[in-house]
């Protein structure tokens, strides 16, 4: 720290500066977050401006004296101590909505796996009864065979004959209830997955951010 009030002035000025370019990147984006960050950076400066007063003044009382000034880097670092915990509860509190709104969107996560939780079950369904029927058709299909073999016999076209055997209905379903199958388990797991990695970034996120504020505030404590 230099002896002039310009000198001191310069110092002052760069740490807010540096102080509003870690503060200013708060959680979340949108207009209302925008404002209320505003809002803080001006609160932040308000508060900057009178400590810096204050620094003045305690030093010019000092007179100069080295064990005096000490003193007051001690006021000052309280000062700042006393700031940053105030700004580390306001990070607390934005984390506070975050986790609130994360929980928001899992619950309407939880609401559509349950729709196709059921989509599949009722599919699981139809697919059952089909497989009930499976020996009836089986039966079918044998005496189809048979029947085949009498149409060499007799010169009918074994491709027209099962054309008209074959129940078309049965095989339409059983392929409607295989794809529903497959699209219930599609859509299950990308709803997991995606939930999985938006939890794991924001968890990330916001234990990096508190981390970097609380180092921040040892170096200025020291």
């Amino acid at each position: 720290m230099g002896d002039g009030k310009g000198d001191k002035g310069e110092w002052w000025e760069r740490w807010a500066e540096e102080m509003m370019r870690e503060l200013g990147g708060s959680v979340g984006d949108g207009e209302r977050v925008r404002e209320a960050e505003e809002r803080f950076g001006e609160q932040l400066s308000e508060q900057l401006g009178e400590l810096k007063k204050n620094f003045l003044s305690l030093e010019q009382a000092m007179g100069g004296s080295k064990r005096k000034q000490e003193a007051g880097l001690r006021l000052v670092a309280a000062e700042v101590d006393k700031m940053l915990d105030k700004q580390f509860e306001e990070l607390k509190k934005r984390t506070g909505s975050l986790e609130r709104q994360a929980g928001a969107w899992e619950r309407k996560q939880k609401v559509a796996l349950e729709s196709v939780v059921a989509v599949a079950a009722e599919a699981e369904k139809r697919l059952n009864r089909l497989e009930g029927e499976h020996g009836e058709l089986r039966e079918r299909v044998l005496d189809f065979e048979r029947q085949m073999e009498d149409s060499k016999r007799k010169g009918f076209q074994p491709l027209r004959d099962f054309v008209a055997f074959v129940d078309v209905e049965e095989l339409v379903c059983c392929s409607l209830a295989c794809l529903c199958l497959i699209f219930a388990a599609v859509v299950w797991t990308l709803l997991t997955e995606t939930a999985e990695a938006q939890k794991k970034d924001q968890e990330e996120r916001i234990g990096k951010r508190i981390t970097k504020r609380i180092g921040r505030k040892s170096r200025q404590a020291q």
